[in-house]
């Protein structure tokens, strides 16, 4: 007489169950994680116009330079509010004490970034007690991410000259 193997409907059942939700759990996180990700969003914004008032400017840390920087949209050509923006001086040597936090050009005490206004604009007061041409490099931040992806470069930048 043969034997029949007679694998139990219930086992499979359960079998499937598991994989169908092994695949939704892993396709639900992979689907957060880009939604929640405004590194994906970011890698189309642009520093569209940066407006330098004056290109020189006394090393004395009294006399400034006001810099208006628009951030943009490239894929939709529009402004973009509500986006942290600082500035990194690309030579740290040229970082005057009192100017930085961080890293980052400040005037501030624990402060960086600004945020873009309604028309996408952010200003900053440009001084340094430091002569000679200093380089600025345009970043935004997601205070949200932590690590390499909380900052991105806009690769723009713009120079002032201290005498």
């Amino acid at each position: 007489m043969a034997e029949v193997n007679h694998k139990s409907s219930h086992g499979k059942i359960v079998y499937l169950g598991i994989i169908v939700l092994l695949i939704v759990a892993i396709g639900g996180i992979s689907w957060g994680l880009m939604m929640n990700n405004k590194a994906f969003s970011k890698s189309s914004l642009i520093a569209q116009n940066v407006i330098v008032d004056k290109t020189e400017v006394a090393a004395d840390g009294l006399d400034f330079s006001q810099v208006t920087i628009t951030i943009a949209n490239q894929k939709e050509n529009i402004v973009v509010p509500d986006i942290w923006t600082g500035l990194d001086v690309e030579n740290d040597e040229q970082v005057t004490d009192g100017y930085s936090y961080f890293g980052w050009y400040s005037l501030e005490q624990n402060r960086a970034f600004y945020q873009t206004d309604q028309n996408g604009q952010v200003t900053f007061k440009i001084k340094s007690k430091i002569p000679g041409d200093i380089v600025y490099t345009i970043y935004i931040a997601d205070p949200e991410q932590n690590g390499s992806g909380k900052y991105q470069s806009l690769d723009k930048s713009f120079t002032v000259s201290f005498k």
